[in-house]
């Protein structure tokens, strides 16, 4: 979900979407690691772990726009660990403000009229027969404005939407949809908490004979749960609830902190903490085996405006961003790893590891605290955990811990790999097949325009900017540049050629285009004047 929680609702603003010395990293780091491997076995009795049934979920969240990131950081579909995962949900479909009902947020990447990503990710049962694949539908972005409200007030919007949906999902093959609306009443109306409900518990009948999995992203703030959800009653109706335990801080705050602490350090906020969002979840209905626990992948950073560097440290605003993703405010863990081979000093805080290095400070989840939190999911009870999101994990193994290390310690401590590093496959005997923000999506609507006549087809060009040979380069006036191109004529718009074709995007509401990522992003990030055309 892109991944905005209690921050932007504490503070109601746009927020976005061991390491140590080089020398210590470098010789202790991989005994460090079979260290802790070696608790894990101990506190599951060694040998072959124990398999809970119900508490055994790793559900991966795929943003499929980390397609269109360049270097180091692109990540394509082939790219999920989808060994480790029992379910993969695609990052996002939307709704259509004008039909309510679900469409694909970016057809040039999602469809066979370009990219055709959804088949792309629907083959991993290639890799994985057991996995469950399912369709996420919202985001952040796109709950930003009326139309959930819209769809879930009127009964008719309702049907029209889960007849709809359910031809898309059977038609594709995905196994169930996941609902990441951010949130019911959060800015609509209190309505919206029954609409929600009404909309939950539809869809649940009407899947229940196609055997389709139904689940939410849903927050981990009180407030926004007080007001939006009936969580007994959703909670009935869903499969799995994913909580998005993260980001209760974040650099819309000026002060710095761990934005996912299992608990609240001494004098914090008690609220802002994993184990109350659990707990109350629980507490409101919930039952705990529903219950999937969320781990970001990534940490919030701000720049120090002092010389402080302790928790609570005052803060001027967002950190720098990073070498690779290249976000303000956030850095995926393949970068945070880079920083302590770069000599960012770590500190093992009350609520979490963070980092520093000059003005700079990030907070954000390592492998010990990953195992940490995938063991209370078993002490609790709870379903399993969910990955926000699997594109920031160091999955090429940069940094010596081979692919993927947070995904693949907490699969270890889960029970889902054996002594012998397999991965074991899961009893789903009793299941029912019947769920912020680091990154804005990328483009979401596409048009052609044929420039010329010609009599051999044209294939659809990589997303990813190339530099073609001289003969490539298309006489067309739009064709200034090569690769994705900023329109002159618009913030959100931006084309790229290809032969004798111009192919027109459109950033999603509320984006402007930003040549200098070749990406979309918030306007105060990407202000027109700074559009190089």
């Amino acid at each position: 979900m892109e991944s905005k929680q209690q921050g932007c609702e504490s503070g109601d603003s746009d927020c976005n979407g061991g390491l140590s010395d080089m020398p210590w990293w470098r010789s202790v780091g991989v005994w460090w690691w079979w260290m802790v491997v070696g608790v894990v076995v101990a506190v599951t009795g060694g040998g072959d772990p124990v398999l809970a049934r119900d508490g055994d979920k790793i559900v991966c969240y795929y943003a499929s726009w980390a397609h269109y990131r360049q270097g180091a950081a692109r990540y394509t579909v082939q790219d999920v660990p989808v060994e480790h995962c029992t379910h993969v949900i695609y990052a996002f479909a939307v709704l259509d403000a004008a039909t309510l009902t679900l469409t694909p947020h970016d057809s040039h990447l999602d469809t066979a009229a370009g990219l055709d990503n959804y088949r792309a990710f629907l083959q991993l049962r290639r890799r994985n027969p057991q996995v469950k694949l399912l369709l996420g539908l919202g985001g952040w972005t796109d709950s930003r404005s009326d139309k959930y409200s819209r769809l879930v007030s009127q009964p008719h919007h309702r049907n029209a939407f889960t007849q709809h949906v359910l031809d898309f999902l059977t038609t594709y093959g995905f196994d169930g949809l996941d609902l990441d609306w951010e949130f019911p009443a959060h800015h609509g109306p209190s309505e919206d908490k029954e609409g929600f409900k009404k909309w939950v518990e539809e869809l649940r009948a009407a899947f229940r004979p196609h055997r389709l999995l139904l689940t939410a992203a849903v927050s981990a703030g009180k407030s926004i749960i007080d007001r939006g959800y009936d969580v007994a009653a959703v909670a009935k109706a869903l499969d799995q609830v994913h909580l998005m335990t993260y980001d209760m801080h974040g650099s819309w705050e000026s002060r710095v902190a761990n934005h996912a602490p299992l608990f609240p350090a001494n004098g914090a906020n008690p609220e802002l903490s994993v184990d109350f969002a659990v707990q109350y979840w629980m507490k409101k209905g919930a039952p705990a085996d529903k219950l999937v626990l969320g781990i970001p992948l990534y940490g919030r950073s701000w720049t120090l405006s002092g010389s402080d560097t302790s928790v609570g440290a005052a803060a001027s605003g967002a950190g720098n961003p990073g070498p690779l993703m290249k976000s303000a405010g956030t850095l995926a863990y393949y970068e945070l790893c880079q920083a302590q081979q770069a000599g960012w000093k770590k500190v093992s805080g009350a609520d979490g590891p963070y980092l520093t290095s000059g003005d700079q400070w990030v907070g954000y989840d390592d492998v010990a605290t990953v195992i940490r939190k995938a063991q209370y999911v078993r002490g609790k009870g709870l379903g399993g955990v969910m990955l926000w999101d699997v594109t920031m994990d160091d999955f090429r193994g940069s940094c010596g811990d081979g692919p993927n290390p947070l995904i693949a310690a907490i699969s270890q401590a889960l029970g889902r790999i054996n002594n012998h590093g397999t991965v074991r496959p899961r009893d789903d005997s009793t299941s029912q097949r019947s769920t912020p923000r680091p990154q804005p999506p990328r483009p979401i609507t596409t048009t052609t325009t044929t420039t010329h006549t010609s009599t051999t087809q044209t294939h659809l060009p990589s997303p990813m900017p190339h530099h073609p040979g001289s003969n490539s380069v298309n006489s067309n006036p739009e064709c200034r540049r090569k690769g994705y191109t900023a329109d002159a004529k618009s913030c959100e718009h931006f084309f790229r050629c290809a032969g004798d074709r111009v192919f027109h995007f459109k950033c999603p509401e509320g984006l402007h285009w930003l040549q200098s990522r070749v990406s979309c992003d918030w306007p105060d990030a990407a202000p027109c004047k700074n559009l190089l055309y």
